[in-house]
C-alpha cells in the first residue's frame, strides 16, 4: 500500500471516530432534552384544578403579578 493510501485511509478513520464522538454527543442532549420534556409535562399535569392562574393564586401571589413576570 503507498504511503499516499494510508494516509487517506488513516484521514478517514480519524474523521469516523471524530463523527462518533459528535453524535454520542448529540445523543446524550437528546437524551436529556427528553427527560427534561417529560419533567416538564408531569409537572404541568400536577399543576391543580384552573391551571397556571389557579397554581399562583393559592401560592397567595397576585394573578397580575404573573404576566409581568414573563415579559423577557
Amino acid at each position: 500500500m503507498s504511503m499516499h493510501a494510508k494516509h487517506l485511509i488513516d484521514c478517514v478513520s480519524e474523521k469516523k471516530k471524530d463523527l462518533l464522538r459528535e453524535v454520542g454527543s448529540m445523543m446524550t442532549i437528546k437524551d436529556a432534552l427528553t427527560k427534561e420534556n417529560k419533567t416538564l409535562k408531569d409537572d404541568i399535569q400536577t399543576l391543580p384544578r384552573g391551571g397556571l392562574n389557579r397554581f399562583i393564586s393559592d401560592k397567595n401571589t397576585t394573578i397580575a403579578w404573573f404576566p409581568n413576570f414573563c415579559n423577557f
